[in-house]
């Protein structure tokens, strides 16, 4: 059992540390080899010595999971704004602050102004919805996540949305695991453990991501699947539906279709029509949302890219299918790195122990494990670079299939040496509370202050404009932060993506700021230019004018 542990550890090892440039390898320079080491050295030290301790024995009650998920969510809600700085630190993140208001007015898309025709790509660098002269200022995600935000801000603090979605999936999973293990208590609290002690779980959940929501609807859909009732099927196919919206529609479908086949199995034909319509719909509708957008806005879109269910396979789906990415095998080897280290270190040897429950074919693990590979084959042949990601966030919405697979496993160990696996269940669970936890929500932390820190920096000019010389670091492009409808000042653009004429034409309209090298120092970053890059001045306005005079 000890050995195919070490053998995964020491082949995703191996993988990472070959020669490569990227965030995926910066994080594991800096910080995931730390984990794994910390992983590999107490799962050696299990093979001689585990404490003398004992999982409880009775099983998680109701009045013992509801005040748990209260205090997570309230704990997860202050978390937001005093750990995480309530700070949409990537793209994917901004996105949805930044669609989350045009919904909130009732909208679907806020029109790109005519002053501002061709600087759409310099006011939002990237996710823009793909439409003629990017004629409409909203992202190319589905909505669901970022309405549920826009609508759930104007009650309470949107913060509040995430941790509350991690307090359902915390109460789903429980109630899946009582289904599951019904007669094996240590099973059922091994599984809320995964979920508790998880640093991907409560850092994602701390955030904007869509990712907390995959995983809250993943769960609540399974709760609903296994009540196995005709009223539970019928709310499990609108939960699905609502998940495949939440900003991209693949995630949930390869986590649900095992689940299908099993009643395919069971010769569930009735159950398994009405699954099938009410997806197909779904997937339907999903794939025409942006023609839906692209229409409502009454913008005439370019052939062959009408947001229709055709010309969103041909533009969107089947390029990511088709595209070879070269170092597939080593970017995935970083991922599964990062996912290890981010989770409680008891998941990975307790997951690879549950192939007893595979060999017997047992329906629910053989469905949890089947959405599992599914996931993983479709995101590294679609998507094998995740970026940035507390913990690998494209199989964060299958988690709950992942914490209970190594409650299957816990089980299988438990039946030949419980005192063994209850043991290394103790020893691993506090190394993970007091080192890698504790490390993972610190890395978080201290990654995030120096972009919060630039963020205050550039909202702090007086001028109209803001440009951010963007060439200077690969991630300050985020900083170019503008709302859906360009209401904030001072209004910020990226020089990447304008023209020296676009850079003169901005002077003439009002007064600019440029923050640039030293700006990124202030704020804590370290410079990394590209080779060719040549400083913005901070006087641009005047050097522009120069060299347009002289020119003449």
């Amino acid at each position: 059992m000890q050995r195919p542990v070490i053998y995964v550890l020491i082949a995703l090892a191996f993988l990472a540390i070959q020669p490569h440039v990227s965030l995926s390898r910066h994080y594991f320079v800096t910080h995931d080899a730390f984990v794994l080491l910390v992983f590999a050295a107490v799962w050696l030290g299990s093979m001689y010595w585990t404490p003398r301790a004992a999982l409880p024995q009775a099983a998680p009650s109701v009045r013992l999971v509801l005040p748990v998920a209260a205090g997570l969510c309230l704990a997860l809600w202050a978390g937001t704004h005093w750990w995480m700085f309530d700070y949409p630190l990537t793209r994917d993140e901004h996105m949805v602050v930044f669609d989350a208001a045009t919904y909130a007015k009732g909208k679907l898309a806020e029109p790109l102004p005519e002053e501002w025709a061709g600087y759409a790509k310099a006011l939002v660098p990237a996710f823009l919805l793909d439409t003629p002269g990017s004629a409409l200022l909203v992202s190319g995600y589905l909505p669901i996540n970022a309405a549920m935000r826009g609508f759930f801000g104007l009650i309470v603090d949107p913060a509040l949305m995430n941790p509350l979605q991690v307090a359902i999936g915390f109460v789903s999973l429980w109630w899946i695991a009582q289904r599951v293990f019904p007669e094996d208590a240590p099973a059922q609290w091994l599984t809320l453990g995964g979920y508790l002690l998880s640093a991907q779980v409560l850092v994602t959940g701390m955030t904007t991501y869509a990712m907390t929501g995959h995983l809250a609807l993943n769960l609540l859909w399974l709760a609903l699947f296994l009540k196995d009732r005709w009223w539970s099927h019928l709310l499990a196919m609108l939960v699905g539906v609502l998940a495949m919206g939440l900003h991209q529609f693949v995630f949930h479908p390869m986590f649900a279709a095992p689940f299908v086949l099993w009643l395919l199995l069971q010769r569930r034909w009735l159950h398994v029509a009405a699954y099938g319509a009410v997806y197909l719909a779904g997937i339907g509708l999903w794939l025409s949302w942006h023609g839906i957008v692209i229409d409502w806005a009454g913008v005439t879109p370019e052939p062959g890219k009408e947001g229709d269910i055709g010309s969103t396979l041909v533009e969107r789906v089947l390029p990511l299918i088709t595209r070879i990415e070269p170092l597939t095998i080593q970017l995935m080897a970083y991922n599964l790195t990062r996912g290890i280290g981010w989770n409680a270190l008891f998941v990975l040897p307790f997951l690879l122990a549950a192939g007893p429950a595979f060999k017997r074919r047992d329906p629910i693990a053989l469905a949890l494990l089947g959405g599992l590979a599914l996931t993983l084959i479709a995101v590294s042949i679609i998507l094998p670079y995740q970026g940035h990601g507390w913990g690998y966030r494209y199989i964060h919405g299958v988690l709950g299939s992942v914490f209970l697979l190594a409650a299957f496993g816990y089980r299988e160990i438990a039946a030949r040496d419980r005192a063994w696996a209850n043991g290394a269940a103790v020893l691993l669970c506090a190394v993970t509370v007091l080192i890698t936890l504790t490390a993972n929500l610190w890395s978080a932390r201290s990654f995030t202050e120096p972009y919060v820190a630039l963020t205050e920096i550039v909202d702090a000019q007086t001028t109209d404009f803001v440009i951010v010389d963007d060439l200077v670091h690969r991630n300050v492009v985020d900083q170019v932060r503008n709302r859906a409808d360009l209401s904030n000042r001072p209004l910020i653009l990226s020089r990447r993506w304008m023209t020296n004429e676009q850079l003169e034409e901005v002077c003439l309209r009002g007064s600019v700021t440029v923050i640039g090298a030293v700006q990124v120092e202030q704020a804590g970053m370290q410079l990394a230019p590209s080779e060719e890059y040549k400083p913005l001045p901070e006087n641009v306005c005047q050097t522009a004018a120069e060299a347009a005079s002289s020119q003449s």
